[in-house]
């Protein structure tokens, strides 16, 4: 059971000061704005003066600390995670007997509330199908803990104006039945057997947001990954305005006058649109103090530019200020430096280049970020049945902007040429990138090359068709990209040999698609004549990808090794 210090009386907590040194809400957003020293360190986040500290739990492995200013005002990190200085309100803390005890009273539910609780960032990336559940109730906690704190100072201090306009909290999710399960634990965790809830518009809610009846579900054959993300409602389209009162939610609030947003990345965008969109509605982004992202890995297959241009307009000043007594703001506000008081929690079951960009670029809390720290100790290889050469081919690259290039460079002039010397048969290109995509389609074409290409824009009847084709040999070469496969995760047959453009963005696809060669000698009359091979093109910006097919140190040895060119052995 977590361990905390349930507050009995709200309006004791925020007049005296003894209290105000245990609560992490008042320290850190009760303070004044950033001096110009301190918000040079936040804004280029310099790792050379930074703390810099790790630590670790059992329940969520090993985090990186760091923080660009003295943190000496914040009481000590191993105080918060290890949950003494913790401060929940007493409705809420009576309400966790609601919760499943198999998410209270697991330890990674009370760890990792303990950072939350700490008001830092947070860049998680060991989520998992066992733990989601856990965090997602740890996240839920914290955010209602805040907008029920943050309210109560707001009306015992008749602080009206605190900050520009009302919602506090952004929750950005990729599908309706993620939202059905978050907005469902927020509900659960307000209820209680001494208050009499009202949850406003909850049949509507439950209707639009949760399973049609008439659709089937998703046959036992497919990955058990693959049921947990769609079996449910996977519309991407859906925003959610969340109004919190003591004694009733109101679901479906207008989005300027809510509490917390819970919404699509794609919803959102579509709202506020570009930063050149001076037109759309954006104010309500003005004030948000907590950003919270879960499942984020799925982002990526969405278009995660929406997210990048989310991040770009959140908590900039508005053109047009609303009537508000500018007498009782945050001095922070007015000084452009909400920004930096923002706490960003980001949870993802895939470690990539691209979130940890975003952190850098979008997110510089000044009381420092928490960073997972993922060691993979196995690999993808051992997964793979079929005894095989893996040939993994460092490109050479100085630049991340060039990256793409240099791929294409080497398909182009090495890979190609052997594909055509060799006659190669029933070889199948994997291609994370729509772009690298297209650029590699229409090379092929440009050759007169044999080939069938299937994407996430391909319908299904030419995808049955291709795929039945290559099958069949009446094509020997078949481009696939990754966003088709993370949306379907059809069997392809045929297979007897694999180009990765790019390692996949998900690793276990890597073994996923190199086991399908084994179904395709299983099923060859001639199973010895089979050759079978995996080719992978890389560059030293691949890091995050190749460490979970190869393990950690074999990824370190390759990336640093003076040849070009490492084969591994699968299947032994």
């Amino acid at each position: 059971m977590l361990v905390t210090k349930p507050d009995k009386n709200v309006s004791r907590e925020w007049r005296k000061d003894s209290k105000r040194l245990k609560d992490t809400n008042s320290l850190h957003f009760l303070r004044s704005s950033l001096n110009v020293q301190e918000e040079t360190k936040v804004s280029s986040y310099d790792f050379n003066e930074s703390i810099n500290e790790d630590f670790s739990r059992d329940s969520f492995g090993k985090l990186n600390f760091i923080a660009p200013i003295d943190g000496s005002k914040i009481a000590s990190l191993n105080d918060f995670i290890c949950g003494s200085q913790l401060a929940i309100l007493s409705r809420l803390h009576h309400n966790l007997a609601n919760v499943s005890s198999l998410d209270r009273d697991n330890p990674l539910f009370k760890d990792l509330f303990g950072v939350l609780h700490s008001y830092r960032d947070l860049l998680f990336f060991n989520r998992s199908l066992e733990n989601a559940s856990s965090i997602r109730l740890s996240y839920c906690l914290h955010i209602l803990n805040h907008v029920m704190k943050t309210r109560a100072r707001v009306l015992l201090n008749s602080e009206r104006c605190l900050t520009l306009t009302r919602p506090s909290v952004l929750i950005l999710l990729p599908q309706k039945s993620a939202a059905l399960q978050v907005i469902s634990t927020l509900i659960q965790l307000m209820e209680g057997d001494n208050v009499d809830l009202e949850v406003a518009h909850k049949k509507r809610f439950f209707n639009e947001y949760g399973i049609d009846e008439d659709v089937k579900p998703i046959s036992e054959k497919r990955p058990a990954d693959f049921r947990a993300l769609f079996n449910g409602n996977n519309d991407d389209h859906f925003r959610m305005g969340i109004k919190v009162l003591p004694r009733k939610i109101k679901l479906y609030n207008k989005i300027s006058l809510c509490d917390i947003i819970v919404c699509s990345p794609l919803a959102l965008h579509a709202l506020i649109g570009t930063e050149s969109d001076s037109h759309n509605e954006k104010e309500f982004l003005s004030s948000l103090q907590i950003v919270c992202m879960d499942q984020a890995e799925m982002f990526l297959m969405q278009n995660p530019e929406h997210l990048f241009s989310i991040f770009r307009q959140l908590n900039l000043l508005p053109k047009q200020f609303p009537e508000v007594d500018f007498t009782k703001l945050f001095e922070y506000v007015l000084d452009k430096q909400a920004k930096y008081f923002r706490q960003t929690l980001l949870f993802s079951s895939v470690q990539c280049a691209e979130f940890v960009a975003l952190f850098n670029r979008s997110c510089r809390n000044y009381s420092g970020r928490f960073t997972s720290v993922v060691h993979h100790s196995s690999d993808q290889l051992h997964l793979v049945n079929v005894t095989m050469p893996h040939a993994f081919h460092r490109v050479s690259c100085h630049n991340i902007a060039a990256h793409p290039q240099c791929l294409f460079d080497f398909f182009v002039e090495t890979i190609f040429p052997q594909l055509q010397a060799n006659s190669i048969k029933q070889t199948l290109v994997f291609i994370p990138s729509y772009y690298d995509f297209v650029k590699v389609r229409n090379f092929l074409r440009r050759q007169d090359a044999s080939f069938h290409d299937i994407s996430e824009y391909t319908s299904h009847g030419h995808s049955v068709k291709f795929r039945q084709s290559f099958a069949n040999e009446k094509v020997n070469l078949l481009l696939i990209s990754e966003r088709y496969h993370f949306f379907n995760r059809f069997q392809i047959k045929g297979i007897r040999r694999i180009i990765f453009f790019q390692l996949p963005t998900f690793p276990h696809f890597y073994s996923e698609l190199c086991n399908m060669i084994g179904s395709t000698i299983t099923n060859s009359e001639e199973s010895q004549d089979v050759d079978c091979s995996v080719t992978v093109i890389l560059t030293k910006f691949d890091m995050y990808r190749l460490s979970p097919v190869l393990s950690t140190s074999r990824c370190s040895q390759i990336i640093n090794s003076k040849q070009s060119l490492n084969v591994f052995l699968s299947g032994e």
